[in-house]
């Protein structure tokens, strides 16, 4: 449970594999944080060019290494387990191809503060190429068959949210998660690597209430 006696913290878990420059990019688009403890671990993925030894050059980061490229899956649940050690409240995946507008992250801290029931939130994603255009808001799971129908206008998943809030599927882009939804299912499934591993999480995130 979150102590309100103490700030909130946060860890940012950022990937990195062979590509440093989208991973500065969205280091520096990340916002001093007001009210809350934030630290950024970025986990080298086995990196085979430079980016291990430009990373190291960032004082701000808190740097890991994996030998291999662990995939999504692998890399975030590393840093998740460090999050967890470290006594940190909330884990925030950020994809290093992503980011970050304005106090994104104030937002869904605030968010989760309000319920201590949502497990996982995620925020509005733009295209990068076409800000104006959003990329996902959140999907919907067709039990039918077995597949998820994209939402890309805000006023639609807010609808279909507050419609179907046990069919809610969520990407991994910028995903908040509560530490108490990982003390409770666990961590990603390794062997997903980095696909549909956001869908199975989304998933047995709602099978827990």
């Amino acid at each position: 449970m979150v102590n309100e006696n103490r700030p909130i913290r946060v860890c940012i878990s950022i990937l990195n594999w062979n590509n440093a420059d989208d991973t500065l990019t969205c280091l520096a688009s990340i916002p001093p944080s007001k009210g809350f403890d934030p630290e950024i671990v970025v986990l080298d993925n086995g990196s085979s060019d430079e980016s291990l030894e430009i990373l190291k050059q960032r004082s701000d980061i808190t740097l890991l290494r994996s030998d291999s490229n662990l995939g999504f899956a692998g890399g975030h649940n590393r840093v998740m387990r460090h999050a967890l050690e470290q006594g940190f409240d909330y884990v925030w995946l950020l994809n290093n191809d992503a980011e970050v507008e304005g106090d994104c992250l104030e937002q869904l801290v605030r968010a989760a503060l309000s319920d201590p029931g949502i497990g996982l939130l995620s925020p509005a994603i733009k295209d990068r190429r076409q800000p104006q255009r959003y990329q996902h808001v959140l999907s919907l799971l067709d039990t039918t068959t077995t597949s998820v129908q994209e939402f890309t206008s805000p006023a639609q998943a807010v609808e279909q949210q507050q419609r179907y809030p046990e069919k809610i599927i969520l990407w991994g882009t910028g995903l908040l998660v509560r530490r108490e939804l990982i003390e409770r299912i666990g961590y990603f499934d390794e062997q997903l690597f980095a696909y549909a591993e956001d869908t199975d999480y989304s998933l047995r995130c709602l099978a827990a209430g």
